[in-house]
C-alpha cells in the first residue's frame, strides 16, 4: 500500500549531551527533500518522551539499524561497517555522562537477541498460575502451542492468536501481571503484538499487533515500538520505505507517534530513567499555577 507524506523539517546535529531530552532513543532514517544536497541515511536520534526535541547525534560509523540502552546513562547501537563488509557490523556506546563514544567490530550476530535486552521473549517456561488466591487459574500454551489458553475451577478457555502464533510469556510474579507475544509471519515480513491478560475478567486485552520491533519491560509503565514499513510515494516518481516509531502506556492503552511521514525507523529504545521521570512529571505542578 503505497502512501503520501510531507518532509519533516531539518534537524540539528551534535546536541550537547547534557540536555535532559535524551529519553528516547531512534534509530531511522529521515528523508530529506529533493531540493536538498543532504542525503539521508539511516541514523540515531534523541528526543523526550512525546517526541519533543528530536536530534541528531554525530553520525556513528556505517547506517545505524538497532538501538538499546545498556544502563541510564550508556546508550548501545549497531550499524553496517562502514567498509561494507557483510561479515561484521560495528557496535557503538556512547556515555551521555562523558560524551566519550567507544567503537568495537563484531561479528554479524542475531539483531533480535541483541536488542532483546531487558525480556527474554522465547520463555522457557510454558504456562503460569495466579498468584492472586482470590482469582485462581493457570494461563499458558495450548498443547498444540497454536493458542493461549485459561484454565481455572476445571473450565478451559482458548484464545486464538488473529493471525499469528504464540511467542512467548512475560510474567511478573510479585506483581502478578501477565503479558503474551505473538508473532506474524507474511509476505511482507514478520511481525510482533503485544497483550496483557486481566485474571478479573479473563480477557486478553491487545496492547499493539504491527511492531516489527520494540521495547518493552514489565517493570515500567511505558513501552515503545515500530511498525511493520510500508511504501510511501516520494517526489520524482519513485517510492520508498517508511515505518513510524511510538511509545505508549500498556495500561491504559495511550500511545503517541514519535516518528513518522517520509521516516524509516527500524529500532526505539526506552531510558531506564525515562519512566521514573514520566512520573513524576504527571505529578509535579504546571508552571504559571
Amino acid at each position: 500500500m503505497l502512501a503520501s507524506f510531507c518532509f519533516m523539517p531539518l534537524l540539528t546535529k551534535s546536541p550537547s549531551l547534557d540536555k535532559p531530552k535524551a529519553d528516547i532513543a531512534i534509530a531511522a532514517r529521515i528523508y530529506t527533500s529533493p531540493s536538498s544536497k543532504r542525503k539521508s541515511h539511516l541514523a540515531l536520534y534523541l528526543c523526550g518522551i512525546h517526541g519533543e526535541h528530536l536530534h541528531r547525534l554525530t553520525q556513528p560509523s556505517g547506517d545505524v539499524i538497532l538501538v538499546r540502552w545498556k544502563d541510564a546513562n550508556h546508550l548501545q547501537w549497531l550499524s553496517t561497517d562502514p567498509k561494507k563488509n557483510s561479515s561484521n557490523m560495528e557496535q557503538g556506546q556512547l556515555d551521555l555522562s562523558s560524551g566519550q563514544v567507544v567503537r568495537t567490530q563484531v561479528q554479524t550476530i542475531d539483531g533480535a537477541i541483541w536488542h532483546a535486552s531487558e525480556v527474554q521473549f522465547r520463555a522457557e517456561q510454558k504456562s503460569y498460575d495466579s498468584m492472586d488466591p482470590k482469582h485462581p487459574g493457570r494461563f499458558g500454551f495450548t498443547e498444540d502451542q497454536q493458542a493461549w489458553v485459561y484454565r481455572s475451577n476445571g473450565k478451559e478457555q482458548t484464545f486464538p492468536t488473529s493471525d499469528g502464533s504464540p511467542h512467548g510469556i512475560v510474567f511478573d510474579g510479585m506483581t502478578n501481571r501477565l503479558w503474551t507475544i505473538q508473532w506474524t509471519h507474511s509476505p511482507d515480513g514478520s511481525h510482533f503484538g503485544l497483550s496483557r491478560f486481566d485474571w478479573t475478567k479473563h480477557k486478553l486485552i491487545p496492547i499493539f499487533e504491527e511492531a516489527e520491533s520494540f521495547d518493552f519491560n514489565p517493570n515500567r509503565p511505558l513501552y515503545a515500538a515500530v511498525a511493520t514499513r510500508g511504501l510511501a510515494d516520494y517526489p520524482g516518481k519513485r517510492t520508498v520505505w517508511v515505518a513510524k516509531a511510538w511509545v505508549g502506556e500498556w495500561e491504559s492503552g495511550k500511545r503517541w507517534t514519535m516518528l513518522d511521514g517520509l521516516a524509516y525507523a527500524t529500532s526505539i529504545a526506552i531510558r531506564p530513567s525515562a519512566a521514573l521521570k514520566t512520573s513524576a512529571a504527571k505529578t509535579a505542578p504546571s508552571a504559571g499555577r
